[in-house]
């Protein structure tokens, strides 16, 4: 069973949880180490009250696949879902306004990150390391800040999709591209670059070259 110290969920008593769990309501810490290591936990239910996800909270929970983070969050502990393997999406809540260090070193499975506060949550190097080469979607008009925010900013694939909904499409596909002057480029370019989608769509890519290699920022 969970256990608790006022407002904190604390961990468990007894055998690892297993399967899905909801914490209570009312809830506001989960705390430190709470789910350490609970390798067989699949999916956890987190109230609506929970502001801090504490160091280590589900370090090593590699079968936990949904994790459905509230608005009421605000800052996630160093390591918080570390090893966490069986993730392949992630949404951070335009709530939160911190990322400890290696918070998602080991989520070999993820697919995408999903940061919805239009300004980049606060972040030590590497809170979000051996991430950088998946896309991130963040709210619309703020990829700008994200590109150049610690951290966010080594992301070689930033995406605007909007506040709600935001669901990256692996079927949409680049038709072609243009200069700022429309004149039609044959590969990305440094500079801005206007990018027309298969699904009518058309977007602003920031292009930048960090020896040796080249960065693309979507706008």
């Amino acid at each position: 069973r969970l256990l608790y110290l006022g407002d904190c969920c604390l961990g468990f008593k007894g055998a690892n949880p297993t399967g899905a769990i909801s914490i209570k309501d009312g809830t506001r810490v989960i705390a430190n180490s709470a789910f350490t290591v609970c390798s067989g936990l699949t999916d956890v239910a987190i109230p609506n009250t929970v502001t801090h996800i504490g160091i280590e909270a589900f370090y090593g929970c590699r079968k936990l696949t949904k994790f459905p983070m509230p608005t009421s969050v605000i800052s996630i502990g160093a390591y918080a879902f570390q090893e966490c393997s069986g993730l392949t999406d992630i949404i951070f809540p335009n709530s939160v306004t911190s990322i400890g260090a290696f918070a998602l070193y080991g989520c070999s499975n993820l697919k995408s990150i999903q940061s919805l506060n239009p300004i980049p949550p606060t972040c030590v190097e590497n809170s979000l390391y051996n991430c950088y080469n998946i896309p991130l979607i963040v709210a619309d008009s703020a990829s700008e800040k994200y590109a150049t925010a610690l951290e966010w900013c080594k992301f070689v694939d930033i995406q605007e999709a909007g506040i709600e909904g935001i669901q990256p499409n692996v079927n949409i596909t680049e038709l072609s591209r243009y200069d700022i002057n429309g004149r039609l480029l044959s590969a990305p370019t440094i500079g801005v670059n206007i990018v027309k989608m298969s699904d009518g769509s058309t977007k602003k890519e920031i292009i930048k070259i960090i020896l040796p290699k080249k960065e693309l920022f979507y706008l």
